[in-house]
């Protein structure tokens, strides 16, 4: 009698398995419970045991094939077979479970009352283990035009502790897959030259501060009870910022230019900080000292911008407070001005007539 051997589903979304390697030749004798194959589904490589003893008559799929589940994949029988076989899975052509697999060496190839009397056997491809691991190859494994690394977990796991990379063996052409007898060759490999050093742009510093919004809220209402045109959020933060950045760089003669925004850029503002909060400031087209963000009227509740050369303040509220965010190159805003910097915001937020003294 006879055993077939189907590719199981290893995961409940398995539509398929990729055959990593056979464990046991054809004709080999196997035990129930002995590990047959090894099998790559999108999760993990797992190992599928034998469900009966016999000999391994059949081996319907190659390393490197991609079988849906469910597809006869080997034969076991009773009785060690005179001509085992060995042929690659031929998609459409393979039997579904519960049939019974044709055309193997010729149309009789399982005559009435033969168990699997398999006539035709393909020679096995020389693995890695058997090839010279010195003769270097050009060509790459065809089981690699999918991307993936055809490995025993084994293997995987003793490269991944020994710092080896499996990708060499694929670039210098070793058959795959790849077993632990192949690290020796991937030892062996000349050592690659050193990729070009990248330099990651710098790693900025972060300054966050939280005050009350009550008297910062009285000060625009103020504001808007006095003036035709009182100023807006982002044209009084860069005053402020102004300010305080005026009195932390010690910058007190220097011009101090200010990129205001809000969701969009205001532009470039002079020395917002020595003009009237009413006074129309025209924009200029000068590089800024700082940039500043007044996002209150938004929804948006918190920003981190990403790297930039010049300093990046960013003013958003949640509720009853205000929330204040500095981002900045330690080099060119040195840690203790910064700090002057927040600090000097936040107090004018929460008592503005300090900036008009």
């Amino acid at each position: 009698m006879s055993h077939e051997v189907i590719m199981p589903a290893l995961g409940m979304a398995q539509d398929t398995g990729l055959i990593v390697a056979w464990l046991k030749r054809p004709g080999d004798p196997v035990s129930e419970g002995d590990a047959l194959i090894e099998v790559e589904t999108d999760k993990a490589t797992m190992e599928v045991e034998a469900g009966r003893s016999g000999y391994l008559a059949a081996v319907l799929a190659e390393d490197g094939d991609e079988v849906p589940v469910g597809q006869v994949i080997a034969v076991i029988s009773d009785t060690a077979p005179e001509a085992p076989v060995r042929r690659a899975f031929a998609p459409g052509g393979a039997e579904p479970v519960g049939a019974e697999p044709t055309g193997v060496g010729s149309a009789d190839a399982r005559p009435a009352g033969a168990d699997w009397d398999v006539r035709e056997e393909v020679p096995r491809p020389v693995t890695a283990r058997e090839a010279d691991a010195a003769v270097p190859v050009t060509t790459v494994d065809p089981a690699c035009a999918s991307g993936r690394i055809l490995a025993s977990p084994k293997a995987r796991r003793l490269a991944a502790e020994q710092g080896l990379a499996l990708t060499d063996l694929v670039a210098a052409g070793h058959p795959q897959p790849f077993h632990v007898a192949d690290l020796e060759a991937l030892r062996r490999l000349p050592t690659r030259a050193a990729a070009p050093e990248l330099h990651a742009a710098p790693r900025p510093s972060e300054i966050s501060a939280e005050v009350p919004t009550e008297t910062y809220d009285a000060f625009r209402a103020w504001l808007a009870a006095e003036h035709e045109a009182p100023p807006d959020g982002p044209r009084l933060l860069a005053a402020f910022a102004a300010g305080a950045y005026r009195a932390a760089s010690g910058s007190i003669d220097q011009a101090i230019l200010v990129s205001a925004y809000d969701v969009a850029p205001r532009g470039v503002l002079r020395d917002p900080d020595l003009h009237a909060l009413t006074d129309p400031l025209d924009a200029v087209g000068e590089p800024s000292h700082l940039i500043v963000r007044d996002l209150t009227g938004t929804a948006i509740r918190g920003l981190r911008p990403g790297y930039a050369p010049v300093p990046s303040l960013t003013l958003t509220r949640a509720g009853d407070t205000l929330a204040l965010h500095l981002v900045h190159d330690a080099e060119a805003l040195p840690p203790e001005a910064a700090l002057a910097l927040v600090t000097g915001v936040a107090a004018r937020l929460t008592d503005p007539l300090r900036h008009l003294l």
